[in-house]
């Protein structure tokens, strides 16, 4: 194997967007599309309950009907509270999908965790399909929202392990993609189905639910196994072969062997880690990066636009609900195709910063425009406005980048702790703003319409602070680079211009020791050159 020592690197050099798809090679490719494939059963599953839940039939077999006041005809409604609990209880499964996959991932591999998707698809959608009770219905999300739970951890770091960091950010906010496009999707069905007279008007779309897994397990033979985790279990035969085939004929085989055997170097001088070394010396922060990447996505407004949106413009006295939030997700699409192909040449910083501003400034103008009373087609049109503008921001921001800096983040050593840490605190956050979400909107309780947008837009604010602060630029970075930047205790805002001396992951008292025991021994670690570019800021 050729010898890493002396190899000092930096930021990789600016690439266009061409150079970067020229590095693809039909097995990244195809990983590409097959964790989209699952991300995208993820967008579907958890946009597609939003539409249901308003359907005419769906509140006949489900809800509770009377006579109406005001016409004298019989109406049938699923309780707000009820709404709420088939709202927030799937995330005890997400929750339970989360602390199932980490252990899993690491004992059996990242490849066989897409089988165990495939299967907890398939138990949650036959349960909604064929539920009488609420109850039943609300197992099934459960269930599906496990599998859910499976992805979050699991597939941000697979792909992250397995993508060159050239194309890093552009595989793992392709994920994102996938998930907007699967809420796309979900929400065109429910527009074309909300006018079937019929159970069908439900039923359909909570079946669609097959297709994915279905493409998923016909796709599994060809997924290639993450050369990073075939190392970790002394399987380094199999993880040069891996590599080759995820580099293709693009690099040659003295590039391959050099970067399989950093990958063994790296390993060695890295023990299995430990929980309590997860919120210990340099991982502390590194496991609160990623905590506050997912606390992002959760509460700068995505359950009240995303997850309520439909019956929120039902309120307001929009006949056309169904078709404006399908008209919110094509600009999300739009916007994250956007984000996809540009995170790598931006990066992450300027993206998450900008956006989250954005969002927060929307969110604001939503509840400022809600304030007056009365309800006019003025303020009917400034709320649309706010929330596709809202949703351009969070498609710049916290929506595909969240994943970006959990993956890069998250130490290679205790990956898979660190991501079911951030995921769980991500599930906790989701599951409280869910559940507080309709108490927030419905008349019968604080009935804040609107104003929500003030207490959201605020979150929104304070989270693109702390991004500020807190947030590093890893782009086009090794993974094994981040790690030594991290150790080196390197300055939020100097990460860009840092250059770093990958020898150092050959030193006796490894890049994990010095992340545990703290700033004795990085006194120590006289080999590793860091140069820091003059002029940039500190924080």
């Amino acid at each position: 194997m050729a010898d890493a020592t002396a190899l000092t690197t930096g930021p990789s050099p600016a690439m266009t967007i061409r150079q970067r798809l020229q590095l693809f090679t039909w097995p990244v490719g195809f990983l590409a599309i097959l964790t989209s494939v699952a991300m995208f059963n993820w967008g579907y599953d958890t946009l597609v309950f939003s539409g249901v839940v308003a359907m005419k039939h769906f509140n006949i077999k489900f809800g509770q009907c009377h006579t109406s006041l005001t016409t004298g005809l019989p109406v049938c409604e699923i309780p707000g509270s009820t709404v709420s609990i088939m709202n927030a209880a799937p995330f005890a499964g997400k929750l339970v999908g989360i602390w199932m996959a980490a252990p899993l991932a690491q004992r059996i591999g990242r490849k066989p965790i897409f089988l165990v998707v495939v299967c907890t698809s398939w138990v949650g959608v036959i349960l909604q399909i064929t539920a009488t009770t609420v109850a039943q219905f609300t197992v099934g999300r459960v269930v599906c929202y496990s599998m859910t739970g499976i992805c979050a951890p699991v597939i941000p770091a697979y792909v992250a392990e397995v993508a060159p960091a050239e194309l890093r950010g552009m595989l793992v906010s392709l994920m994102h993609l996938q998930i907007v496009l699967g809420n796309i999707i979900a929400s065109v069905i429910n527009t074309r189905t909300s006018k079937i007279d019929s159970n069908s008007s439900w039923l359909i779309p909570i079946g669609l639910q097959f297709v994915m897994p279905s493409v998923m397990a016909a796709g599994y033979p060809l997924l290639v196994e993450s050369p990073r985790w075939l190392v970790s279990e002394n399987r380094t035969d199999c993880a040069i072969a891996a590599l080759r085939r995820l580099r293709g004929s693009t690099v040659s085989e003295s590039d391959i062997a050099s970067e399989a055997d950093l990958l063994v170097t790296a390993n060695t001088n890295q023990s299995k880690g430990r929980w309590s070394e997860v919120l210990s010396g340099t991982n502390r922060r590194r496991t609160l990066i990623g905590i506050l990447a997912l606390v992002g996505q959760q509460i700068t407004g995505q359950v009240f636009v995303l997850q309520y949106g439909v019956l929120f413009y039902q309120k307001q006295g929009y006949t056309n609900s169904f078709e404006l939030l399908a008209g919110g997700l094509v600009v999300s699409l739009v916007v994250s195709i956007f984000t996809t192909f540009v995170v790598d040449h931006f990066g992450r910083r300027p993206l998450l910063i900008t956006g989250g501003i954005g969002q927060a400034v929307f969110l604001l103008l939503i509840g400022a425009v809600s304030t007056p009373l009365g309800v006019t087609r003025t303020v009917l049109n400034l709320q649309v406005a706010g929330f596709y503008l809202w949703a351009i921001a969070y498609c710049l921001s916290w929506a595909p980048l969240s994943y970006v800096i959990l993956a890069e983040a998250s130490p290679t050593r205790l990956v898979e702790k660190t991501n079911l840490i951030a995921t769980s605190v991500n599930v906790v956050v989701a599951f409280a703003v869910s559940l507080s979400a309709p108490y927030l909107l419905y008349e019968e309780y604080a009935n804040l319409g609107g104003k929500v947008g003030y207490i959201y837009g605020s979150f929104a604010l304070m989270l693109a602070v702390l991004a500020f602060f807190f947030v590093p630029e890893m782009k086009g970075r090794t993974l094994e680079e981040i790690e030594v930047l991290f150790a080196d205790r390197v300055p939020t805002r100097k990460f860009k211009g840092t250059h770093v001396d990958v020898a150092s992951l050959k030193i006796g008292d490894s890049v994990a020791d010095s992340a545990r025991q703290g700033p004795a021994v990085d006194q120590k670690r006289d080999e590793v050159v860091v140069e820091t570019k003059k002029g940039d800021g500190q924080v």
